[in-house]
């Protein structure tokens, strides 16, 4: 749906555009290292901009009016986190959840965009969140922390914890830190770690997820893993990647929150880390896409938007 003009096109960060590219194109940023996807993605090249403006344009025109008013960003926010589910409880206890929030009316704008949101391909959620970002942001803090801990608490309702949403809860979590740090004029008081050393298990459980999200097998696996560990401090030359099973969404929340107490320094060093190993084989896949935004927004070293 043609909307008129693009303004909001950079709103969408480029590592969902660049989901969207992978999507379109089976490879996008094609022999690219992760340290030259983050030193040039706040530059991004013209298809790239084409890339966004097709986006909005094929963005149904509900979903598109819902992201520019913060009411409606609230609703379409928790649209994107309520799915249909077969399980015994679970949509009962997501309504809930939307009941104690806002009552029925909020409910009832949810369920109305719940279709289209439904019918989005998965690659247009990352992107969709970053559209409706900014209204969110002219929410009150009371409000701020309110939809804050309603997304938790849709989140929590299925007992499941996805990429997308690990990704949308560091998102919010990230602006909520921003905006309370903005209204106090500081900053956290806690001393960082400096050493990787003390972070070598947490670092160890970031990068095999990521390395086994873009994985159809081991060995593409650890390939991945081999080149993020490559370009790491030799204080961490031994980590080793861990099974699939064990590098859980929860093990990296987890993970993601101790790293968050790090200096900014071993943080850039981590996402770099991640970056190098989505980008080893010169593609970059959605749920890789996902999970770095993720990395990147927990610890508050989020990729740059399109200028």
């Amino acid at each position: 749906m043609d909307h008129g003009n693009f303004a909001r096109a950079d709103a969408l960060s480029a590592i969902a555009i660049a989901a969207l590219g992978k999507e379109r194109t089976g490879a996008t940023d094609q022999g690219r290292s992760g340290s030259e996807i983050i030193a040039t993605i706040g530059a991004p090249q013209r298809e790239h901009v084409d890339l966004a403006a097709r986006f909005l344009e094929e963005l149904p025109q509900p979903l598109y009016d819902a992201a520019h008013d913060p009411d409606g960003a609230v609703a379409l926010l928790f649209a994107l986190l309520v799915h249909p589910d077969d399980r015994p409880g679970v949509e009962a206890r997501q309504a809930e959840v939307l009941d104690i929030a806002g009552g029925h009316s909020l409910r009832e704008h949810v369920r109305q965009l719940e279709p289209d949101v439904a019918a989005l391909r998965e690659s247009f959620h990352l992107p969709l969140l970053d559209l409706l970002l900014p209204a969110v942001r002219e929410l009150s803090p009371d409000q701020a922390v309110a939809t804050f801990n309603t997304a938790e608490a849709l989140v929590e309702a299925d007992g499941r914890l996805d990429l997308f949403e690990l990704a949308l809860l560091n998102v919010l979590s990230r602006q909520l830190r921003a905006a309370e740090s903005a209204r106090t004029g500081g900053s956290r008081k806690v001393r960082p770690i400096r050493k990787v050393e003390e972070l070598r298990s947490e670092i160890a459980m970031i990068l095999s997820a990521v390395a086994w999200h873009g994985a159809d097998s081991y060995n593409s696996a650890l390939m991945a893993f081999d080149a993020a560990r490559s370009q790491l401090p030799r204080e961490l030359s031994s980590i080793s990647l861990e099974k699939r099973n064990s590098a859980t969404l929860r093990e990296v929340h987890a993970s993601l929150e101790r790293l968050r107490m790090a200096s900014m320094p071993v943080r850039r060093l981590v996402l770099k880390a991640c970056a190098d190993a989505v980008t080893h084989d010169g593609k970059v896949h959605v749920a890789e896409a996902i999970l770095l935004r993720a990395v990147a927004e927990a610890v508050e070293c989020p990729i740059p938007l399109l200028d």
